[in-house]
């Protein structure tokens, strides 16, 4: 009877593993969870009459061979359901008061350690199991948390790429590009594929502009070198005949060993500020109007040439030119009219000169 009540058991576990064996839905995690208990608490008791109704029919050798497989039937079955610290408690403290019986209807003293270790052995299986159980809960929680997060990056990565006027780029060790995005291929004015097959340095070497220097993309180039975060290093580009600038950050891509397996950044098109600056640069510099050197680049060319410390041979000198009679233009005519015989005496002074001189508006 007692066969046939363990096989009955058995039974069930296998068919609700069956129904089970694909997973359970969080809307039925409930349910499996009562199912779980309702098998393991069947599957105990079956255990647990085993010790009293057996032992005293067995010999001495086939008890210690009993009490060794209820030993290893409590341990087992704790750990297998250790997820859930409720069916694990049912299960040992079951199993573990059927064989306390079992020593007790024996009436022999030489049983009486093992009636005392028994309990001691099922709190120390419970106590590894509630360990067990903490640590697998935080590690669920732990990988829930990782991949809300890399959800969440991943939405933020994909706005950034589809709203953003930047692009990021990621290359291998050997500065290969690894993942190229349309947004990136289409700002190097060519199709993924083709940017696939490109370095970063070569890809924006072929780009370079022939009137300016390349100290941003040597400066690039040492960043890449060095196993260091870099940023803001200003790369000229020539895009559609056109020459503009992109601010490029970056991080390097570490693997277990803290070796460099790649780098990853952002490139962002300054164009517009770089304008701005050149502007601001040349309007510190030259008359707005007429495009000749203004007051304070007249009193630095001057003060370089008079310098003590310049050359003994290097003669200079310093013509100062008035136009008579210049507000009756504008009086007579108007301003624009003005504007316009200023620019053109500029020009013809200015043609007069040698390279080397300097042609200024006070």
């Amino acid at each position: 009877m007692w066969l046939v009540a363990l096989g009955l058991g058995c039974g069930l576990s296998l068919w609700v593993w069956h129904k089970q064996r694909f997973g359970v839905t969080s809307d039925r995690l409930n349910s499996a969870v009562l199912i779980l208990l309702v098998q393991s608490t069947v599957l105990a008791l079956v255990w647990a009459l085993m010790p009293p109704l057996g032992f005293s029919q067995t010999s001495e050798p086939q008890r210690l061979m009993l009490v060794t497989l209820l030993a290893g039937l409590i341990c087992t079955g704790a750990f297998w359901s250790a997820t859930v610290p409720m069916v694990s408690a049912v299960h040992v403290t079951f199993i573990t008061i059927g064989a306390m019986a079992g020593f007790l209807k024996l009436d022999d003293a030489r049983y009486w350690e093992m009636l005392l270790l028994m309990p001691l052995y099922g709190c120390v299986v419970l106590a590894g199991v509630s360990v067990t159980a903490r640590a697998a809960t935080a590690r669920l929680v732990s990988e829930r948390e990782a991949e809300r997060q890399s959800q969440v990056a991943s939405l933020l990565l994909r706005d950034f790429e589809e709203h953003s006027a930047d692009f990021l780029w990621e290359v291998d060790r050997d500065w290969r590009f690894t993942h190229v995005s349309s947004k990136l291929a289409s700002a190097f004015g060519c199709t993924a594929a083709e940017l696939q097959n490109q370095t970063l340095i070569g890809a924006l070497h072929t780009r370079r502009p022939a009137e300016i220097d390349a100290n941003g993309l040597e400066l690039l180039r040492a960043a890449l070198n060095q196993a260091h975060s870099f940023r803001d290093i200003h790369v000229p580009v020539s895009l559609g005949g056109q020459s503009n600038w992109w601010l490029l950050t970056g991080k390097p891509l570490l693997d277990d060993a803290g070796r460099t397996i790649g780098w990853r950044g952002v490139i962002a098109d300054v164009t517009q500020e770089h304008q701005v600056q050149d502007r601001l640069r040349y309007l510190a510099h030259f008359d707005a109007l007429t495009g000749l050197a203004n007051s304070v680049q007249l009193h630095e060319t001057l003060a370089r040439a008079m310098d003590p410390n310049s050359p003994r041979d290097h003669r200079s000198a310093l013509f100062c030119i008035d136009l008579d009679n210049f507000k009756s233009i504008n009086d007579s005519f108007g301003h624009s009219v003005g504007d316009e015989f200023l620019k053109t005496v500029a020009q013809r002074l200015h043609a007069c000169i040698r390279r080397g001189d300097l042609v200024a508006r006070l």
